[in-house]
């Protein structure tokens, strides 16, 4: 015998499928996910700062955020004519230094957790085929700043290549600005030097 679907199911059937759509992210898609896995990561590091030294942080960091950032269109874009007049061995050493640097640069950062939350405002399409996802990360113990990342699609995977601070700062542009000067003097081995020394200092135990 078929059982009939009354309209007090029917009520229940819909009302069940709308409160599932209203807890689904209301900012649902692959750049998003591609922030949101970052912001995680963080947070889950920033909780392990009490039980594990920054070293082991750093290593824990290191292999995600190589799949999360596209670090070498960034070491590119950061070093410019010391990366393209570097031999391959150069670029390879200078790419990996660019990333530990990286990656140093957020264990010194985000090191005590303090009830953070990121938070996804909106996403739209940026120039030269881009993605920015804006967000905000705040905490009851400082001003809520605001964050933009800059998406590429690259080899078709998403990678994050920059990050537009308040005020229009591109992490990117001070890097930059930044490595410039150390490399005009002494090239791309120079600047993979003091990115390692660098990179150590922040992740002293």
């Amino acid at each position: 015998m078929k059982q009939r679907i009354t309209i007090a199911d029917y009520r229940l059937l819909v009302l069940f499928a709308v409160t599932m759509l209203l807890t689904l992210p209301a900012f649902a898609s692959p750049p998003v996910d591609l922030v949101s896995r970052l912001h995680m990561v963080l947070i889950e590091s920033m909780k392990k700062a009490d039980t594990i030294s920054q070293k082991e942080r750093h290593q824990h960091l290191a292999p995600v955020l190589k799949q999360i950032f596209d670090f070498n269109i960034m070491v590119k874009t950061a070093t410019g004519p010391a990366w393209y007049t570097a031999k391959k061995p150069s670029q390879i050493a200078l790419q990996d230094a660019f990333a530990q640097m990286s990656t140093a640069t957020y264990v010194s950062r985000f090191k005590d957790y303090n009830d953070h939350k990121f938070e996804i405002k909106k996403v739209e399409d940026g120039p030269r085929n881009t993605f920015l996802v804006h967000a905000e990360l705040a905490s009851p113990s400082m001003n809520s700043v605001a964050l933009t990342y800059v998406v590429i699609k690259r080899k078709k995977k998403l990678r994050i290549v920059d990050i537009i601070l308040e005020h229009g700062i591109s992490e990117l542009a001070v890097k930059r600005s930044e490595y410039s000067t150390i490399a005009s003097k002494g090239g791309a081995t120079a600047l993979t030097k003091v990115l390692i020394s660098k990179a150590n200092s922040l992740i002293l135990p």
